[in-house]
């Protein structure tokens, strides 16, 4: 968003209904700070009506990587103490999420969950709530 490149491929740009979020996969270790983790990350930015970023910083990281056995873990950085529901939707002009069955588990300020439905899917989506 400063103008510079980034140093890895960014792909896979998702527009939500409304306009308002954008998500992608990048591969750049450089979009945000602290970035060591050498994996593929989803990025999430918030856009006013007019199509001006209001903050440049990602809503979230959240990663996805297929393990040995077909299952699908998902992680993303998460506040400790703080309880999360993730859903997933293989289809997004669907109408409903399906929550992921599983148990979230929190480790420091990163949490992960498996997603062991996921195998053979062309394609998942998912999204991190936070259950208040």
């Amino acid at each position: 968003m400063g103008g510079a490149s980034a140093n890895g491929p960014s792909s896979s740009p998702v527009i939500s209904a409304d306009g308002r979020f954008i998500a992608y996969h990048s591969w750049a270790g450089d979009l945000v700070a602290g970035d060591f983790n050498t994996t593929q990350d989803v990025f999430a930015y918030l856009f006013t009506p007019a199509g001006v970023v209001v903050d440049p910083h990602p809503v979230f990281e959240c990663g996805a990587v297929v393990t040995g056995d077909g299952a699908t873990e998902v992680s993303w950085n998460a506040a400790p103490g703080r309880a999360y529901r993730v859903q997933f939707e293989d289809d997004l002009s669907a109408p409903a999420w399906t929550d992921l069955d599983g148990t979230v588990g929190i480790l420091g300020s990163g949490a992960r969950i498996s997603d062991a439905t996921a195998g053979g899917v062309r394609q998942r989506f998912y999204r991190v709530a936070l259950v208040e």
